[in-house]
């Protein structure tokens, strides 16, 4: 006698729409916590009574900026680099005052300027970035 098995049973289609679930679930939860790494709550000051929040990862691990050298065009490519870095990792980007100069009578500029005065305070920690189009 020649019986083929039923290509997809019911209780296949329930494991399958589990392990769907569970994985979705899953996956979802790990990309909340990445968006969202601390969930701290607010503290009540006890002889004040005032409400603060502790500081956050990304303000206490720096800002982003960057060395503007360049004419319109790299400058342009800059400001847009160092935008994008910033919002991906969630730190604060400022530029500084020769770019502002630069490309603010032409662009909308958002991100915030850093003064020369307040640059030279500053203890810098420069990273090198691999050129990706080198042999």
């Amino acid at each position: 006698m020649l019986s083929s098995p039923a290509p997809f049973s019911f209780p296949m289609a329930q494991f399958i729409l589990f392990v769907f679930t569970v994985s979705t679930i899953y996956h979802l939860q790990r990309r909340l916590l990445r968006s969202h790494p601390t969930w701290e709550v607010p503290t009540t000051t006890p002889q004040t009574g005032l409400v603060t929040e502790s500081p956050t990862r990304s303000a206490l691990e720096g800002m982003f900026t960057i060395n503007a050298i360049g004419r319109l065009g790299n400058q342009m490519g800059q400001y847009a680099t160092l935008y994008a870095l910033a919002k991906a990792n969630r730190r604060p980007a400022f530029i500084p005052e020769q770019m502002h100069h630069t490309l603010a009578p032409i662009f909308k500029i958002t991100l915030p300027v850093l003064h020369e005065s307040t640059a030279a305070k500053v203890p810098w920690r420069s990273y090198h970035l691999n050129d990706w189009m080198e042999d």
